[in-house]
């Protein structure tokens, strides 16, 4: 996994010039509207899309491995006067005794390999509570020309700056989950979408 400690103080603003204002209110709609009481999410940095939206009667909990997205989340929550709590670990080896409405990956899979993230929706899975949902919110394909450029610019930009280890966005065959997406923005240069999962069986794998 990539490490952003070195971009910690600046990624929300970065994010932010690259993406537009856009880039956390889509986290925070689609986290408001699936109407989860109890939510982890996984990979959310400083939480800055706390700020767009009511978040004062859900009871989240946040992860990450990186220590100074972490505390800038902490000051962030204290500003905001939320009731969530952060817990500084890797969710590869994340285990915890409760179970979730939903669980959420705001732009944390799109650092990994097929296989690695088949191990991360099978360990969300089993965080679910019984009408439990996996959120996936990411970057689509690259369908056009620019997409493609923009998107080898980006990926070479982190892996500089934070080691991030993929070339390219990994593709997922879900099976044992209905599967809901829904393209929130697509420009020129990219397209974001949200993918809501819910588990049909206890287990999933790749399609040939």
């Amino acid at each position: 996994m990539s490490n952003y400690d070195l971009i910690a103080s600046f990624y929300s603003s970065l994010a932010t010039f690259v993406y537009g204002p856009s880039f956390y209110k889509i986290q925070a709609d689609a986290i408001l509207g699936s109407k989860a009481k109890s939510i982890l999410v996984v990979g959310g940095g400083d939480l800055r899309f706390l700020e767009n939206g009511a978040f004062k009667a859900i009871k989240i909990t946040a992860l990450d491995k990186s220590k100074k997205l972490s505390a800038l989340a902490s000051k962030r929550i204290s500003k905001l006067r939320l009731e969530v709590e952060v817990i500084l670990d890797d969710f590869s080896s994340f285990n915890v005794n409760r179970k979730f409405d939903l669980v959420v990956f705001p732009f944390f899979l799109d650092q990994f390999t097929l296989d690695e993230n088949m191990r991360h929706i099978t360990m969300a899975s089993g965080l679910l509570s019984t009408k439990g949902k996996i959120l996936i919110i990411d970057f689509k394909k690259p369908q056009t020309t620019f997409q493609k450029l923009y998107l080898k610019l980006l990926i070479l930009g982190f892996k500089l700056i934070t080691n991030l280890k993929i070339s390219t966005l990994p593709t997922f065959n879900f099976y044992g989950f209905i599967k809901q997406e829904r393209v929130e923005v697509e420009n020129f240069w990219y397209s974001i979408s949200t993918i809501v999962l819910t588990p049909q069986q206890s287990e999933w794998s790749e399609l040939s």
